[in-house]
């Protein structure tokens, strides 16, 4: 039977590696631990689930996350608290894991060399607000033009208009193009075929991640969640292409005698290949591309 202490370094080095991709070294978690054997037997059913498992679909690792939760109770109750930092390390790597798919708008834009939203709206915000206060008179005038003042009354021209209601107005435009501006943004970077482009040279489809808002599901416009085109379990796809251009391109030390199969055993798994290039993707799409993604992404957009 294994020891504790020897339990949770098989796990962590089964899990991450001599060192984890979000720098949590496994020896750094090696703790002595000393729960009582109903954690230590559930410990020893997630050590076996993570020595069989491949890696290629995230579900799994939510319900190591819900075993290992009752240890790290049981760690606190006892006042271990070196098995409560190993534990506690452990359960945040296995959450980082699970969103390693996933990539903000922000990201996306540093990846594609444009940049963000936020720059973009800061550098054109005092022309948004006179365009607004434009568009605001203008279309007050529209409105009002065929309005005869009653007897007595004086014509009412926008510059006796109240304060109030001028500012209720001209906010309500700045709304309104604020948000169009941000969905040419989001159409341009996103879609197009700019960073969607990208990730299709690849056998990789992007969604917006879904949230509860209100009660309700709605999807995000800021955080996308990567997959293979073919579903979950198609990350082998994927990965061969990225193999495919390694070897061609001589980048990143690929072996040319080296056999996929064994190159991804190095890293982990398909899924692992997929999300530790991530990064690299739009640089080796520009390689073999007519047009950059940048220069796609500032064709598409106007604002």
């Amino acid at each position: 039977m294994l020891s504790n202490r020897n339990l949770l370094h098989r796990l962590t080095q089964t899990t991450f590696g001599p060192t984890d991709p979000h720098g949590y070294s496994a020896d750094a978690q090696i703790r002595p631990l000393a729960l009582e054997l109903s954690c230590f037997e559930r410990l020893r059913e997630v050590y076996n689930t993570v020595a069989n498992a491949t890696w290629d679909k995230p579900g799994p690792r939510q319900r190591l996350i819900a075993d290992l939760v009752p240890c790290l109770e049981e760690a606190r109750e006892q006042r271990n608290f070196n098995a409560e930092h190993a534990l506690r390390d452990l359960i945040k790597a296995l959450e980082a894991e699970d969103k390693r798919d996933q990539l903000s708008l922000d990201d996306i834009a540093g990846l594609v060399g444009v940049d963000t939203w936020e720059t973009i709206s800061d550098r054109v915000m005092n022309n948004v607000a006179d365009n607004a206060w434009t568009y605001a008179k203008e279309q007050w005038k529209e409105e009002n033009r065929w309005v005869e003042p009653s007897d007595g009354e004086e014509e009412l021209t926008w510059d006796r208009l109240g304060d109030e209601e001028k500012e209720r107005r001209v906010y309500k435009l700045e709304e309104e193009i604020t948000r169009e501006g941000f969905e040419k943004y989001v159409s341009a970077l996103a879609h197009q075929g700019v960073f969607d482009g990208v990730l299709a040279e690849y056998g990789l489809s992007m969604a917006g991640v879904k949230f509860k808002h209100d009660g309700k599901w709605v999807v995000s416009d800021f955080d996308y969640r990567i997959f293979p085109t073919g579903g979950r379990d198609r990350w082998r796809n994927p990965a061969s292409l990225i193999f495919g251009y390694l070897q061609r391109s001589g980048d990143f030390d690929v072996d040319g005698e080296i056999t996929f199969t064994s190159w991804v055993r190095q890293i982990g798994s398909h899924r692992d290949v997929v999300l530790h290039f991530l990064d690299h993707l739009v640089e080796f799409y520009d390689e073999g591309a007519e047009m950059s993604a940048k220069r796609v992404f500032e064709r598409n957009f106007e604002w």
